[in-house]
C-alpha cells in the first residue's frame, strides 16, 4: 500500500486523539482536576514512542480510516438516490426506450462523445433486448466538450431532448451511435436530427427553450448529489455504477433490485 503524507497525518491523529482523551480523562478522574502542561507532554512522548515502536499501526489505521470513508460515501450515495428518485426517473423530459411500464428502471447519466458509453451502448441494449421487463431512462450529461471549442456534446444533449419531446429519439440515438464519436460536430448532429425526422428549423428553436434546458440542468444537479462525476454512470435501484462494467454487472444490479423486492413484500 501506498501511503500519502495527508493519510499518514489522517491516522496519525485518528490513533492520537483517542489515546490522549483516554488518558487525559482517566488521570482527571484521578486527580480531580486537569492535568498539567508536563502531564499532557508526557502522554504526547507515551504515544510517539508507541507509534514509533509499532509503524505498522499506521498502514492499519489508513485501512480502516479509508474503508469508513467509502462506507460513508456510498451511504451517501444511497440517500441522495432514494431522496430523488421520482425526479431521476420520472422527470417528464428525459428519453426513455425499453419498456416504458418495465418493474426495473436503469438511469444512464450519458455523453454523446464518451467512449465508455459508446462501450457500455451494446451491453445496455443487449440487457433491454433480453429482459423485456427493463425501463432505461437516457439522462442527457454532456461533459466532454472543452473550453473554447464547439459544444457538440451539449448540442447533441439538447437535441436529443427535442427528439424525445416528439417522439423521435430512437430514431436519432441509433443515428448518432453508429458514427465514430471523434467526427460528431454540431452540423452533423443537426443532419442525424433531420435524419430523424425532425424539422431543423423547429429543433433550432426548441434547443434553448426551458423544457430543455431545465433537462439538462436537472441531470447535473442530480449528478452532483448522487456522486456522478464522469460517464457512462448507472443508477439502478440504490446502486450507483461507475463506468462501462460489462453486461453481467448491469444484469446482476438488475437482479438484486428485483430480490431486494420480493424479500421486502409483506
Amino acid at each position: 500500500m501506498t501511503v500519502s503524507i495527508p493519510a499518514a497525518w489522517s491516522a496519525i491523529r485518528a490513533i492520537a486523539v483517542p489515546i490522549l482523551i483516554f488518558f487525559s480523562a482517566h488521570a482527571a478522574l484521578a486527580q480531580s482536576q486537569p492535568l498539567s502542561p508536563l502531564e499532557k507532554d508526557e502522554i504526547k512522548s507515551v504515544v510517539r514512542e508507541y507509534i514509533l515502536e509499532n509503524p505498522e499501526i499506521i498502514v492499519q489505521a489508513i485501512g480502516i480510516l479509508q474503508q469508513r470513508e467509502r462506507e460513508n460515501a456510498a451511504a451517501r450515495t444511497v440517500a441522495a438516490i432514494q431522496s430523488n428518485r421520482a425526479t431521476l426517473e420520472n422527470d417528464g423530459i428525459s428519453p426513455v426506450m425499453g419498456n416504458p411500464d418495465g418493474d426495473v428502471t436503469i438511469v444512464e447519466f450519458f455523453d454523446y462523445r464518451c467512449i465508455f458509453c459508446r462501450r457500455a451502448f451494446e451491453d445496455v441494449h443487449r440487457l433491454v433486448d433480453e429482459d423485456k421487463n427493463i425501463r432505461l431512462v437516457y439522462r442527457q450529461f454532456p461533459i466532454k466538450d472543452e473550453p473554447g471549442a464547439p459544444a457538440v456534446s451539449k448540442r447533441a444533449a439538447e437535441v436529443a431532448l427535442v427528439a424525445a419531446k416528439h417522439g423521435k429519439f430512437d430514431a436519432f440515438h441509433e443515428r448518432m451511435m453508429a458514427v465514430d464519436f471523434r467526427t460528431l460536430t454540431i452540423d452533423k448532429v443537426m443532419d442525424f436530427a433531420a435524419e430523424a425526422g425532425l424539422d431543423i428549423a423547429a429543433v433550432e428553436q426548441e434547443i434553448t427553450s426551458a423544457y430543455v434546458q431545465t433537462g439538462i440542468r436537472l441531470t447535473y444537479e442530480l449528478a452532483q448529489q448522487i456522486g456522478v462525476t464522469g460517464t457512462p454512470g448507472f443508477v439502478i435501484g440504490d446502486q450507483l455504477i461507475v463506468g462501462a462494467q460489462g453486461y453481467d454487472a448491469l444484469k446482476q444490479a438488475v437482479a438484486q433490485v428485483r430480490q431486494k423486492r420480493t424479500a421486502d413484500a409483506p
